[in-house]
């Protein structure tokens, strides 16, 4: 009888024939009948068509060969990998080609594969990438650092997006300025701490010359400071509780319950700089 002994023989007819249910195969299936609707297509695989060829298994080439991120194959591997196992039947010119890689975010263009990219401008937010080191080659996909700004916000309406500041990197400027975790500002040690503690320790010897000599010739001195970021520490308040989007309630409520500390620099300017009986003014 023989290995196929009592099977039964099936004649069909067919326009296309697809021999193979692989993902080559259904594919190849679906654009004929798209193209061809008045034509017979059969597709004939040996096996189950849903779990048929690699791809239905999880385990395509592009998959299995293609691991950049770990510093491992490249697609140049992807396609030496097709050529071989095809016997050589391989246009390489057609095996990979990006044209054009188009992503609002920076780290959306890296890779080196595209033959073109663009940038869409996008300042609302950044996703930044590891990958962007500062490396002299990462420059053409490194967000704008230098802008020219109105104090009013004119300028968004006549400069590009990326001539916007981007929102996020903002923020995140903001708070490694203040050393920020959570939206609470380090109180001891920042970059605006010793900042501030230069500027006071700079301006306490000016101010204690003015009194002094006001005093002398028979004046009243007086000194006025403003309140919020001045005398009164309110970063927690904006961006902990605000997220640097101002509230009128929400400031009343810390100003009503005294959550406000005295800004330390500003505190001791006060106590070293000033005679006791000056007058204080905010």
């Amino acid at each position: 009888m023989g290995l196929f002994g009592g099977r039964k023989t099936v004649l069909v007819d067919a326009d296309i024939l697809v021999v193979g249910g692989g993902m080559a195969g259904c594919g190849a299936t679906y654009e004929s009948r798209y193209w061809g609707r008045d034509l017979k297509i059969v597709c004939v695989e040996k096996a189950n068509i849903e779990r048929s060829g690699a791809v239905a298994q999880g385990l395509y080439a592009i998959n299995c060969y293609m691991g950049m991120q770990w510093g491992e194959n490249q697609p140049e591997d992807h396609v030496r990998y097709a050529r071989n196992d095809l016997m050589g039947l391989v246009r390489e010119d057609l095996g990979y080609d990006i044209a054009l890689n188009v992503g609002d975010q920076w780290s959306d263009l890296q890779g080196g594969f595209a033959d073109a990219t663009l940038k869409l401008p996008n300042p609302t937010y950044f996703l930044p990438s590891p990958d962007l080191d500062g490396t002299p080659a990462d420059r053409a996909f490194s967000p704008r650092s230098r802008f020219t700004m109105q104090p009013d916000g004119s300028s968004g309406a006549t400069e590009g997006g990326e001539g916007i500041p981007n929102i996020d990197i903002v923020k995140t400027t903001i708070r490694a300025y203040y050393k920020a975790t959570s939206g609470i500002a380090d109180m001891v040690d920042s970059p605006y701490i010793h900042e501030m503690a230069r500027i006071t320790r700079r301006l306490t010897p000016q101010l204690v010359g003015a009194c002094r000599t006001a005093d002398r010739k028979g004046q009243d001195p007086v000194v006025v400071l403003d309140a919020d970021d001045t005398t009164l520490w309110t970063y927690d308040m904006e961006d902990a509780d605000m997220q640097f989007n101002f509230e009128p309630v929400l400031q009343d409520s810390w100003v009503q319950n005294q959550r406000f500390p005295g800004t330390q620099s500003m505190v001791a300017l006060t106590r070293r700089s000033t005679p006791p009986d000056a007058r204080w003014s905010g």
